[in-house]
């Protein structure tokens, strides 16, 4: 695989620039580029005396040796025997050192392992209270890696970011790259900042959102770019089935899940309510029943296209004082208390994989709130 295949740190340059953004959202598929190409922008960035922060959701992911791994990529030799830090240096430092989450420049040898001046920061968005009296006057980049979850963000994480954009930039311009894998697009930064066209965006493309803030007298724009990284058509052999599809192809991540053995009008319609996680995650439940065999009774989800009606049974987070509404599946009659029982059991079936993946990756989210 030749490295003009991947993505190239001008790229990404080049987006930010020429789209004047504020935050630029990177995510595709693993192993293709994303993180190698912004840390050899913000290495770049570092030689003219621009420093970078690494942020990552906990503190436990920013320990020293950690930090050096992640930019261990970037000590590879080349088949001229020099890493990607020489050639970046002009060779006046070979290595990255750490030290109580300073990121430096360093020249490392069998003898001596010297540190240059401080090129960069480690820090956890859960630390953020920490770090408020600080002032970082030469940060201009900011990389938050991983910021797609597997499991449980934290609580208003979109709000937390903010707050920490806001300690390192003060008054100032700079951007945050906000690097992700496609795991899964119920995320609270997408609903939040009602980045709307993510599921449908198609590889290889940026959209660029605009938010404006204040008065008619001093109005603030605010640019978010969401770059859909293009897939690189690779594969080592590891990689087969659905899996494949998401590490290989950056396909979003979903697992096989049930679906009825027949159409669903050919069942009968006992009961029906809504999930609503967030308002780009919404989804309609029917309980279903055989007409056959009145033993068969199940659950079947798909994705909720439509207005929510006055008179329907909705399952929400969010504080909703119809006695209709509840934040939890608790039961309101003893009919519904039968119906959840099934659904406790995970008497479920769904409409496709990705709807399935995505009801669960909610329910489980909603019960660790």
């Amino acid at each position: 695989m030749k490295n003009s295949d991947y993505l190239q740190y001008t790229d990404v340059k080049k987006i930010i620039e020429s789209n004047a953004l504020h935050y630029l959202i990177c995510i595709g598929q693993r192993s293709n580029g994303k993180s190698y190409a912004c840390k050899e922008l913000a290495l770049r960035n570092a030689v003219k005396g621009e420093q970078f922060c690494y942020l990552r959701r906990h503190k436990e992911d920013i320990q020293d040796y950690m930090i050096l791994e992640y930019f261990a990529d970037m000590l590879v030799p080349d088949k001229k025997g020099r890493n990607a830090i020489q050639r970046i240096t002009k060779d006046k430092y070979n290595a990255i050192a750490v030290y109580r989450k300073a990121i430096y420049f360093a020249v490392a040898d069998e003898e001596k392992n010297l540190r240059g001046d401080v090129i960069g920061y480690a820090h956890a968005l859960s630390g953020l209270e920490g770090l408020k009296s600080r002032q970082f006057p030469n940060v201009t980049l900011v990389l938050f890696e991983e910021f797609i979850a597997t499991n449980l963000y934290l609580f208003e994480e979109p709000n937390k970011l903010q707050q920490y954009t806001s300690t390192i930039f003060r008054q100032r311009t700079g951007c945050v790259i906000m690097i992700g894998n496609t795991i899964s697009r119920i995320v609270p930064y997408f609903s939040e900042w009602g980045l709307d066209n993510i599921p449908q965006q198609q590889q290889s493309t940026v959209d660029v959102y605009k938010f404006h803030t204040g008065d008619a007298d001093q109005i603030t724009e605010t640019r978010i770019g969401v770059f859909l990284c293009g897939s690189i058509k690779h594969n080592s052999g590891m990689f087969f089935g659905q899996s494949a599809k998401m590490i290989v192809g950056g396909q979003w991540d979903r697992s096989e899940q049930p679906r009825p053995d027949k159409d669903v009008d050919t069942y009968r319609k006992l009961y029906t309510a809504v999930f609503k996680f967030s308002d780009k995650a919404v989804y309609l439940m029917t309980l279903l029943q055989d007409f056959k065999d009145s033993s068969l009774v199940f659950w079947y989800v798909e994705p909720k296209t439509t207005e929510i009606q006055p008179d329907t049974r909705v399952i929400c987070p969010k504080f909703n004082p119809s006695p209709l509404w509840s934040v939890d599946f608790l039961p309101i009659t003893e009919r519904e208390r039968i119906a959840w029982e099934l659904f406790r059991q995970n008497k479920i079936c769904y409409s496709d994989n990705l709807t399935g993946t995505e009801f669960q990756r909610c329910v489980s989210q909603l019960h660790k709130k």
